[in-house]
C-alpha cells in the first residue's frame, strides 16, 4: 500500500487513509517509523468507522470515489504495487 501511495499522492484526486482498529495510537505510529511508511493512519478506538462499512474481519480496503460513493471493496491482503492494481487505481483516476 506504500509503493501505492507514493505513486499517486502527488495527485489531488487520489488519498489513502489507514484505520487501524486495535492498537493504540503509540504501537500504531511505532508500526509505521520501523516500516518506513508515510502512510496517514487514523486510530478507530470506538469502531464507528469500521461499523459504517461493515467491516467483519481485517484487512478490509474500501474505495471511495470524490463523491464519497463507495465503489470498490477488498477483503483481505491484497498487493496494492501490482501492475493490475497500479493500472485499475489509474483508470479509475482517468489517468
Amino acid at each position: 500500500m506504500e509503493r501505492l501511495y507514493e505513486k499517486f499522492a502527488d495527485r489531488g484526486d487520489f488519498q489513502i487513509l489507514t484505520v487501524d482498529v486495535q492498537e493504540g495510537p503509540k504501537t500504531v505510529g511505532d508500526f509505521l517509523k520501523v516500516n518506513r511508511y508515510h502512510l496517514p493512519a487514523v486510530i478507530d478506538s470506538d469502531g464507528q468507522i469500521a461499523a459504517a462499512y461493515s467491516a467483519q474481519s481485517i484487512p478490509l480496503s474500501v474505495i471511495i470515489d470524490a463523491n464519497g460513493s463507495l465503489i470498490g471493496v477488498r477483503l483481505g491482503r491484497t498487493d496494492w504495487s501490482s501492475p493490475a492494481v497500479l493500472r485499475g487505481i489509474a483508470a479509475l483516476l482517468g489517468s
